[in-house]
């Protein structure tokens, strides 16, 4: 009998470490799955692995979706990102290939302050850096479905 195992190095975060049996447990099902992480760090635009809750409102936030068991083939991605007052901030539609294995697809956020709202003056004589982005402050959500296969959800918290 043979025995398989999975080495990890100890250096690994917890979150990731997670992600990475849930994905092999998943894809051992062979039926379409798809998990979600968010994170702030990119190189090259480019997300990292490092799955994060928190952000800060200047931060570029990557929903990285890790999926696999999809047939070869084109499918959609459509990406909701909800704030805290619970109103659709953005969608997103994006195609992508699969070649029947595992893949990774990702969407980012990017918050701004709106048009109108600079108020620079409290910003950074009265040291509040949210002054314009109140609406953005607070638990997030986002939706990712994957065609009609797969739908994952996120939350996470921006603050200022």
């Amino acid at each position: 009998m043979k025995t398989r195992c999975l080495v990890v190095p100890r250096s690994l975060p917890a979150g990731l470490l997670f992600s990475l049996l849930l994905f092999v447990v998943q894809y051992a099902s062979g039926a379409p799955q798809a998990i979600l992480f968010l994170t702030s760090q990119s190189e090259n635009g480019i997300p990292g692995v490092i799955p994060e809750e928190e952000f800060d409102c200047a931060q570029k936030i990557f929903a990285v979706i890790d999926f696999s068991g999809f047939p070869t083939g084109r499918h959609r991605l459509v990406g909701t990102w909800f704030r805290p007052d619970k109103k659709r901030e953005q969608v997103v539609r994006y195609s992508f290939y699969s070649t029947g294995k595992s893949g990774r697809v990702w969407v980012w956020l990017q918050l701004f302050r709106p048009a109108g709202t600079d108020r620079a003056l409290e910003r950074f004589l009265l040291g509040n850096p949210a002054s314009g982005m109140e609406d953005f402050v607070g638990q997030w959500r986002i939706q990712v479905r994957l065609g009609s296969a797969a739908t994952v959800n996120g939350r996470f918290v921006v603050s200022c």
